[in-house]
């Protein structure tokens, strides 16, 4: 599947530049990694949470896990918990369901980066 339009037009617009890598279908960051060849590290997973406010994006290397709490804490939003699959696939509806973008931003959802993502010269996303 090529990538979701709205990511498209959010990377083009920033001058983004990028490669498609195809690879096999995977179910987690960690196995697209391994298909797709790349360093875990430089993998960058999102989970998204969600709590009455809305919901937010937290980004880090697919060999890390999310602290919710931690990103709760940080955001001053003690109720953010996981978002479950249904919010996933409203949201996110152009994608796959599971190939979420590690750019909440290009559908309006507010996203926090890992600090190890930042300070990597290259990083690789699922499109």
């Amino acid at each position: 599947m090529p990538i979701p339009t709205r990511l498209y037009h959010y990377l083009a617009q920033r001058g983004t530049r990028y490669e498609v890598l195809a690879h096999v279908h995977s179910r987690s960051s960690a196995e697209t990694a391994r298909s797709a060849q790349v360093p875990a590290h430089h993998l960058a997973k999102p989970v998204l949470l969600e709590d009455d406010e809305g919901c937010v994006m937290a980004v880090v290397p697919a060999d890390c896990r999310v602290q919710v709490g931690a990103v709760a804490r940080m955001l001053g939003r003690p109720d953010l918990h996981l978002a479950n699959e249904a919010r996933i696939a409203e949201l996110f509806d152009d994608c796959d369901l599971g190939a979420l973008p590690p750019v909440g931003m290009a559908w309006g959802v507010p996203t926090v980066v890992d600090d190890e993502l930042e300070r990597l010269d290259e990083v690789w996303i699922e499109g």
